[in-house]
Order: C-alpha cells, then sequence, then structure tokens
C-alpha cells in the first residue's frame, strides 16, 4: 500500500527540472515545495530552504503574489517559507518539522519568532479556514473522494475552459476569441 505523502518514485524525484527553455524574456517558471488546499476554500503553499540560503526572488515573488490574489479574492491563503537542518542530500527532510521563518499573510511578509514548525501552522490554519473540509480529512477522507467527476472534454482539454479548443490546434478564424490571452 502506498503511504500519503511519501514519494514512491525516487530516482524521479531525485532529477533536477530545468525551466531555461521555457523563459519569457527574463522570467522562467519557478518551483515551490508544496501547495494544499481545502474545499476550494483555503490554499497553503511551502517552500523549505535548508538553514540560511536564500530564498530566490522569483519563489518569493511567485507565493506572495498567488496568496495575495487568493485573499484578493476572498479565500484564505498563507505563503510558508520554511527552514530545515538536514545537512545530508540523501536523507528525506520531514518537511512538518521545519520551523517557520516567514508567513506571506493579508498581503505582508511576517517573521516568526515562536520557533513554530510547519505542521503546527498548517494545521492551525486550516482548522481555523476550512474547518469542516479539514475535519472531514483528518476523519479519513482523501483529496480524491471530494474531487468532482470528470467531464468528456476530450484529449488534453482542461474541463471548463476554452483551452479545449487551443489545446486541439484551432488557430485563425476557427480559434475562440480571448480577452487577453
Amino acid at each position: 500500500m502506498n503511504e500519503r505523502g511519501k514519494i514512491t518514485h525516487r530516482a524521479r524525484a531525485a532529477q533536477v527540472v530545468d525551466y531555461s527553455g521555457l523563459a519569457i524574456g527574463g522570467a522562467t517558471f519557478t518551483d515551490i515545495d508544496g501547495a494544499f488546499e481545502v474545499d476550494g476554500k483555503a490554499f497553503a503553499f511551502l517552500e523549505l530552504k535548508y538553514l540560511d540560503a536564500p530564498v530566490q526572488y522569483g519563489q518569493r515573488l511567485f507565493l506572495a503574489r498567488t496568496v495575495d490574489a487568493l485573499s484578493g479574492r476572498g479565500l484564505a491563503a498563507v505563503g510558508i517559507l520554511a527552514r530545515h537542518d538536514v545537512h545530508d542530500c540523501a536523507s528525506d527532510i520531514p518537511a512538518h518539522k521545519a520551523r517557520v521563518d516567514k508567513l506571506r499573510w493579508r498581503g505582508k511578509w511576517l517573521s516568526i519568532t515562536s520557533g513554530a514548525t510547519v505542521g503546527e501552522v498548517v494545521e492551525r490554519f486550516f482548522k481555523k479556514h476550512a474547518p469542516q473540509g479539514y475535519r472531514r480529512l483528518v476523519n479519513g477522507a482523501t483529496a480524491s473522494q471530494d474531487a468532482p467527476q470528470s467531464t468528456n472534454a476530450g484529449a488534453g482539454a482542461i474541463p471548463g475552459s476554452e483551452t479545449e479548443t487551443l489545446l486541439q490546434g484551432k488557430s485563425g478564424a476557427d480559434a475562440p476569441k480571448h480577452e487577453g490571452f
């Protein structure tokens, strides 16, 4: 049986993803270490760094803008920057034990000096901002049990959007008109 949250394909997890071919001007995609949502109402994003390793500008900007955009739409969102002390690169990092360094909350980066762990912060956040969903998950539900049923929008489509036509290669007069897309 697969233990939830554990890496199952270690060799694949060790591969580095090269985003340089996706550069748009001087910007590229970024990665974050974790993301979790409950009921589409509360969102937590996590970036872990070793001891005093710097958080890259793009990662910090992505977390701030994403959290602020969700918050601006009336949703609860938090960005968590945390530090771990696992020196051996071959050893797993227990994310729940990492110490929270900063939180992105309500448009500001807050320094956390209490020594709170990621596990403690995440538990408090979801208990407060998605209590029913949090209780349901704690009592054994899984995300897949809550997921909406898939639609037959076509291979490669993002259900509920017009990307189906875009991904099927239509262009010119046949392409849908998108404001700003």
